[in-house]
C-alpha cells in the first residue's frame, strides 16, 4: 500500500478548501514538523503555509489532508456530519411485561412469575409462541435426556411394541409429563422419531409373521 510520509494512503485525497502554492522559501522551513505526518521537513521538499496561521506542512500532506491540520483554523477541512439513525427498542423504557405462560402483568426485570411460578431464562420478554418452543436449560437436559434414551431402548424390544407405539406417538403430538417435544434438541427430536420407527417396524414385522403363519 502506497504511503505519504509514513501515512497509509487508504482513500482518495480530500478536496482542497485553500489553495496554496509550494513555498518560495522551503528552506525557512527545514527542521520544522510536519504535524500533519508529524515527519520533519527536509531539504528539496515542497512545503505548503497555512495561509490563515502560516504553519508550514508537506506539501502533499496539505493536499491529502484537505488543508490546515491546526484544529480550528479556518483553513482547516471541513469535518463531515454523520447522522445517527437512532435505535428503537420498546423495552427500553418500559417498566412491565406480561409472563408468557399465564398473561399475568410482572416488573420487566422479573425472572419468575408470581402467579404461575413460570422461570423465565432472562428478563427480555418473550412471546407465547417463544415460551413454548424454548429449548430446555442445560440443568433439565440430564433427566430428560435419560428419560428418551429409556424410551429409545424401550422400543427395540419387540414385544413392547403394544406400549411404546402409543406412547411415542402420543410425546410426539401431547404434552408429555416428562418433557415437551417442541422444546427438545435436534439430537433428542431425532431420537423419539427414531423410537417411534423402531415401534411401527416392530409392528409391521409381527403382521407378517402372522400373515405368513396364517397361509402355512
Amino acid at each position: 500500500m502506497a504511503t505519504l510520509y509514513g501515512l497509509e494512503k487508504t482513500s482518495k485525497p480530500k478536496k482542497v478548501k485553500y489553495i496554496v502554492e509550494p513555498a518560495k522559501n522551503p528552506d525557512d522551513y527545514i527542521g520544522k514538523t510536519c504535524s500533519i505526518c508529524g515527519k520533519g521537513i527536509l531539504t528539496g521538499e515542497e512545503i505548503a503555509v497555512c495561509p490563515c496561521c502560516s504553519i508550514p506542512y508537506h506539501f502533499e500532506c496539505w493536499e491529502y489532508n484537505g488543508g490546515c491540520g491546526n484544529y480550528g483554523c479556518q483553513a482547516a477541512p471541513e469535518v463531515e456530519k454523520v447522522e445517527v439513525t437512532p435505535v428503537s427498542n420498546a423495552n427500553t423504557w418500559a417498566s412491565e411485561k406480561k409472563c408468557p405462560q399465564c398473561g399475568a402483568v410482572l416488573p420487566i426485570n422479573a425472572l419468575n412469575c408470581r402467579v404461575c411460578r413460570a422461570v423465565f431464562p432472562s428478563e427480555e420478554p418473550m412471546t407465547r409462541e417463544q415460551w413454548l418452543s424454548r429449548e430446555y436449560s442445560e440443568t433439565e437436559l440430564p433427566r430428560i435426556r435419560m428419560a428418551i434414551i429409556m424410551q429409545f431402548l424401550a422400543s427395540t424390544v419387540g414385544f413392547l411394541f403394544i406400549v411404546t407405539i402409543p406412547f411415542n406417538l402420543y410425546t410426539l403430538t401431547g404434552d408429555y409429563e416428562k418433557y415437551e417435544f417442541r422444546r427438545l434438541t435436534p439430537e433428542l427430536k431425532f431420537l423419539v422419531y427414531f423410537s417411534t420407527f423402531a415401534s411401527i417396524m416392530w409392528v409391521l414385522l409381527i403382521f407378517v409373521f402372522i400373515i405368513i403363519a396364517g397361509i402355512k
